[in-house]
Order: C-alpha cells, then sequence, then structure tokens
C-alpha cells in the first residue's frame, strides 16, 4: 500500500508540473533515440562477415598499406604451405556492358564485374537462389549473377542457363547468389573468372600472365586455412618476409617500397580500411568516436535528469517529510525514489524508440547503413536494452534518491534543505556540463575551420593551365 500511495503521489507531482515532466521525458527520450541508433550502427558494423561459416579460417594476405598482390601469388602460397585449403584471388569491381539475348528485359545494359577463381565460392558462403556453389562456374566462360541484377536482366524467368554477351565473348549464367549483404566486399552484379580479367578489362590477352610473380600488384588474395591449423601462428611476418624475400623474390619488397607481410583475420579485415580489390572498408577510430558520442549524450541526459530532479527537491521534500513522519522507512522512500526514475527511464525509451523508427530513413542515409530497428528486436538485444534501461534508471535515480532521503523532517520545516541541496548538488552539476560542452563546442569549431581550410584555401595551383 505503502509504494501504491507514493506511486500515487508521484503521478500527481508529475501532472502538476506538466514543464517539468515534459522536459524530462522529452530529454531523456531524444537523447536515448540517438544512443540507441548510434548503438545499433556500432553493433552492425562490428559484425561484418559474421556470417561466413568459415569467417575463423578466413585470412587475407596484405602487407603495409594495401592487400594487392601478383596474380600467382595465390597458387604459389598453397603450394609451399600444406596448411593452406583453398585460395582465391579476386580482381574488380570493372564496369561492363552487358547484352542479354533479344526478348528479355533490358537487352543492354551497364554493371559491375568482380573476377575471381571457382574457389571463391567454397570459401566464401554465399547463399545461392539459383544453381550450387559447387557449379557455380565450371568453366572459364560460365558466369554468376547477384540476384538483384538478374531480377533486372530477367525479371522474373529463370536466369539460370542463359546466354550473355559481354565485351565480345559469349557466357552462360551458371548461378544466381544472393546480394552481398553484410560482407566487406562491394556488390557485384556479374561475377566471372579471374582468367578473363585482362581480355574482359583491357581487351588483350598475354599469355602467361596470370602465372607472374612480379610486374602486376593488383590481385587480392585471400587463403582458406584447413581445419586443426594454426595458419595465422605459421605465416607470421617473419616468416611472410623470407618467403616474399628469398622465395617468391618479389622485387618490391627486395627495393624496400613494400614491406611488413601478414595474414589479416576475416573478422578484421573491415575495420582495417587498407587498399584492397572489390571490397569496403570502416575504421576503429570512427566507430570508437561514435561509442564515445553515445556515452556523452546519454552522460548529459542523466545529468539533465538529476538536475532537474533536484531543482525540485524543495517541493518534494514535503512529500517525503510527510511519509517519514507516517512511519516510512528511510530505505522505503530511497527505493521509491528509485522506481520513479525507472518508471521516467522506461517510458523516455519507449518514447525514443518511436522517435528512433520516424528517423531511422533519415539516419540511414547519412550514416550509408541499412540498419532496421524491427530486425533488431532480437532476444540479446531486447534484454541488453531492458538491462540498460534499468542500470540508467538507477543511476539517474541515485543522487534524488539520496538527497530526499538522508535529510530530518525538521531542516524541511527550517528551510535549510532546499537552500543546501541547491548549493552543492546543482552548481557541480552545471559546472560539469559547462566544461565538457565548451569542449565540444571547441572540437566542433576546430574540425569546421580545418574542413574549410581543405576544401578552399588557394594553393598556389595555376588551373587555366590545365
Amino acid at each position: 500500500m505503502r509504494h501504491l500511495f507514493g506511486l500515487k503521489s508521484f503521478w500527481n507531482f508529475l501532472r502538476r508540473n506538466k514543464l517539468f515532466t515534459a522536459i524530462n521525458i522529452f530529454g531523456f527520450a531524444v537523447s536515448l533515440m540517438f544512443v540507441v541508433l548510434i548503438g545499433l550502427y556500432v553493433q552492425d558494423e562490428l559484425a561484418v562477415d559474421d556470417s561466413q561459416i568459415n569467417k575463423d579460417r578466413i585470412f587475407r594476405l596484405e602487407y603495409e598499406g594495401s592487400a594487392m598482390l601478383p596474380p600467382a601469388m595465390a597458387s604459389a602460397m598453397q603450394t609451399r604451405y600444406p596448411e593452406i585449403e583453398a585460395t582465391t584471388r579476386v580482381y574488380g569491381p570493372w564496369d561492363l556492358k552487358l547484352e542479354a539475348i533479344p526478348g528479355f528485359t533490358a537487352e543492354k545494359t551497364t554493371g559491375n564485374a568482380m573476377f575471381v577463381d571457382s574457389a571463391f565460392f567454397t570459401i566464401f558462403s554465399f547463399p545461392f537462389v539459383e544453381g550450387t556453389p559447387e557449379r557455380a562456374m565450371p568453366t572459364i566462360n560460365d558466369v554468376v549473377l547477384t540476384r538483384r541484377f538478374a531480377r533486372r536482366l530477367f525479371g522474373n524467368k529463370a536466369a539460370i542457363g542463359q546466354p550473355l554477351h559481354i565485351a565480345g565473348r559469349d557466357f552462360i549464367v551458371s548461378g544466381v547468389v544472393a546480394d552481398f549483404e553484410h560482407t566487406h566486399f562491394i556488390n557485384p552484379d556479374v561475377i566471372m573468372a579471374v582468367d578473363l580479367a585482362l581480355p574482359v578489362c583491357f581487351g588483350v590477352d598475354y599469355p602467361g600472365f596470370m602465372s607472374t610473380m612480379n610486374g602486376s600488384y593488383d590481385f587480392t588474395t585471400y587463403l582458406l586455412a584447413k581445419e586443426r591449423t594454426d595458419l595465422a601462428n605459421r605465416l607470421d611476418t617473419a616468416e611472410l618476409a623470407h618467403t616474399f624475400l628469398n622465395v617468391f623474390g618479389l622485387d618490391l619488397f627486395k627495393r624496400g617500397y613494400l614491406r611488413n607481410p601478414r595474414l589479416c583475420p576475416l573478422k578484421e579485415v573491415y575495420l582495417n580500411p587498407i587498399y584492397g580489390r572489390a571490397s569496403r572498408s570502416n575504421s576503429r577510430h570512427y566507430l570508437l568516436a561514435l561509442q564515445v558520442t553515445a556515452w556523452v549524450i546519454l552522460l548529459f541526459a542523466v545529468i539533465n535528469y538529476i538536475n532537474l530532479s533536484v531543482a525540485q527537491s524543495g517541493f518534494r521534500a514535503k512529500e517525503a517529510a510527510t511519509r517519514r513522519l507516517l512511519g516510512g522507512s528511510r530505505g522505503s522512500l530511497f527505493g521509491g525514489f528509485i522506481l520513479e526514475s525507472l518508471i521516467i527511464c522506461f517510458v523516455s525509451f519507449v518514447l525514443g524508440l518511436l522517435m528512433a523508427s520516424s528517423v531511422e530513413p533519415w539516419f540511414r542515409e547519412v550514416m550509408q547503413t541499412d540498419i532496421s530497428l524491427k530486425e533488431s528486436f532480437t532476444t540479446e538485444n531486447v534484454l541488453l536494452a531492458l538491462a540498460g534501461v534499468l542500470v540508467i534508471g538507477t543511476v539517474s535515480g541515485l543522487v534524488p534518491a539520496f538527497v530526499l532521503t538522508r535529510f530530518q523532517p525538521i531542516d524541511v520545516v527550517r528551510g535549510t534543505f532546499r537552500r543546501q541541496t541547491k548549493m552543492v548538488y546543482s552548481k557541480v552539476l552545471i559546472v560539469f556540463q559547462y566544461c565538457i560542452t565548451i569542449a565540444l563546442l571547441g572540437c566542433t569549431i576546430t574540425v569546421i575551420r580545418q574542413t574549410n581550410f581543405m576544401m578552399k584555401t588557394d594553393l598556389g595551383y595555376r588551373h587555366d593551365y590545365l
């Protein structure tokens, strides 16, 4: 009954102080909206390539600043190291003009091609819409289309078995794979045999080019380690440097232009922003900055709640004093104020979710992401959100609960309680907020000035001679 009485008095307090209620709930909701969106974005970026079945056994061969290597590197590595189960080279994306047979939708269209070895679909587990990975590219004249591009070309008709004319050559569609989503690869339209990279892209064919170890550093190499082998430890930087210099005799490594070869695990490829074919990336520092921003927003929301609650403590003190005089314990009062904070936090969180769903299209466009609140309602995320609301609500209510339960009822009668509260708590929190705000404004101004400098400063180039 005491708890019900406390909640009823809390409801009456909120109803009488509509401005306080609106600012508290709306401010919390806006903050939680940004925290939810940023949190989902960071979670999504950290989970890139997680859907790959062999993710723990796939590595990209790279060196300082790039992952571009000669075309013969893949076969040479597999021959030398028995721990390697399969390899694939990747070249592209490359813009192409394609022609479907007459009578089909979009007889002439353009698309981008990615060139790979047939083992690509064995190493990477992209689901097939038509066909199977084992029969994806049985010959050099077979191509695989991604689902979206296949629908563009052939509509709802089956694409497998259809002929295509590309760069003066005839091909047969041997499979349709799902669009490359949530992976570090740029989504291609057409996937072709890597041996056709030179003839299709440049219209020339140099015999023996794909078996060269020097000259062209244009191919990204992926390795699949055999099960129960420690390929990363076997091929450390020292071993790879020795192999590249003394066994393969790579000129650019001998001359010192390229250095520090390494194996990059698939789970680190996306967050390792170096130059590589057909791949996209993100920065760990950028994601860290976003996480810090979310924490700062959340911290400001909590401080605002505490400030507003402490500012209203003079009015709540009379209610608390009455409840104490009627036999209420300090512990029950403390728990009641924490419960009130949890209720406000939960209501704000629900409102924040509604606001996040309304701005989700804008957020997707700005951040170039495909996150979905609806798809993010997993058991893990729901439990994490509830735990977050519980922690935030408890932390937010600690200071107001402590302030309102530590006093003696006589302090309320004398009026000293309200003066002491305002002097000690409000000023400290407000000064802290001002310091953080000034620091953030300073950083923002610096970034804007640097950006304007890079975009508008005259570097002395004479454009009239171009």
